[in-house]
C-alpha cells in the first residue's frame, strides 16, 4: 500500500495466532496519545462492536494515510494483524 514505516517492525510470522497480539499506529495517533514519548511496548486494550476486547501491544508505527483526501486531516488508525484475530468474513 505504500505506507511508510516510521519506526519498530512490520508484521511478519513471528506475529501468528499464539503469539502476544501485536498492532500497529498511524503516526497521528501516536502524537495524539503519547505525545511527549514512543509508545514502544506500550499494551492498549483494543475490540470490536461485539464486545471482544484483545490487548495488542504497540511496536510499530507507520505514516499517515488520507483517507478522505488530500485536503483532510489523517485519521488516527490502528491496525491489526489479521492472522491473530482471525474472522469468517473479511471486509
Amino acid at each position: 500500500m505504500g505506507i511508510p514505516l516510521i519506526r519498530g517492525r512490520i508484521f511478519d510470522e513471528r506475529d501468528g495466532p499464539n503469539s502476544p497480539h501485536v498492532a500497529v499506529i498511524s503516526e497521528s495517533l501516536a502524537r495524539d496519545r503519547w505525545p511527549t514519548r514512543i509508545p514502544s511496548a506500550t499494551t492498549i486494550e483494543f475490540g470490536n462492536m461485539d464486545g471482544d476486547l484483545r490487548l495488542l501491544t504497540l511496536s510499530e508505527i507507520v505514516g499517515d494515510t488520507h483517507e478522505y483526501g488530500l485536503d483532510a486531516p489523517p485519521r488516527p488508525t490502528v491496525y491489526v494483524n489479521l492472522f491473530q484475530a482471525p474472522s469468517a468474513a473479511i471486509t
